[in-house]
């Protein structure tokens, strides 16, 4: 099984634990202490309508525009339990001008067990926080929303990461390794957006 060496060996040295097992659906999560994790009570919501205290760990990410790109294809694998921050944003697109550059926000996950936690950040400062159930068929993946809760009371559209909930299941797919995960989803009027999210380990 593939494993993540750099994580792996970082808890070998702190004796946080070792190993890992396969679960149902293609998601593989660790003995001890879950990357980023801490205890699970820190994630529970303060409030029925906020879906979950995740911390913001990541960093502001800039969508890049691709016209006339070649889109990439999605292998599906084993998606790692674990904390994960987005890290890059390819906006595929019909309208020029190519290579554009656009503020898109700042997003971490946790996903354990066949769930998803997310918290997004919008370049306006606006917090937008999601739960929902994942489902995989090969490198297709459905996303079941549990709980959404937008700061903003107008209630901003989801954007690209999580629009497959409004989408078919074959319209979205993934490529996961042991240290990223890829996402693919169609959004509006564009072509496919393609995110990649790196993988914590601490």
């Amino acid at each position: 099984m593939a494993k993540n060496t750099i994580c792996d060996a970082r808890k070998l040295i702190s004796i946080l634990g070792f190993g890992a097992m396969l679960v149902p659906l293609g998601y593989a999560t660790e003995a001890g202490a879950d990357p980023g994790a801490g205890s699970d009570a820190g994630d529970e919501p303060a409030e029925a309508a906020q879906c979950n205290e995740l911390k913001q760990r990541g960093n502001p990410v800039e969508s890049v525009r691709s016209v006339g790109g070649v889109i990439p294809t999605m292998n599906g694998g084993t998606i790692a339990d674990g904390t994960y921050v987005l890290t890059a944003v390819t906006d595929f697109n019909d309208v020029p001008p190519d290579g554009f550059q656009a503020p898109y926000g700042t997003e971490t996950l946790r996903i354990r067990g066949g769930k998803i936690k997310e918290v997004f950040t919008y370049p306006s400062g606006d917090v937008r926080r999601f739960e929902a159930t994942l489902s995989i068929d090969g490198a297709n993946l459905r996303i079941t929303p549990t709980c959404e809760w937008d700061s903003n009371p107008v209630h901003f559209p989801l954007l690209g990461d999580w629009a497959p909930a409004a989408y078919p299941f074959v319209a979205t797919s993934f490529s996961a390794s042991p240290t990223t995960f890829t996402f693919s989803t169609p959004r509006g009027n564009h072509q496919r957006l393609i995110l990649v999210f790196k993988r914590l380990c601490d």
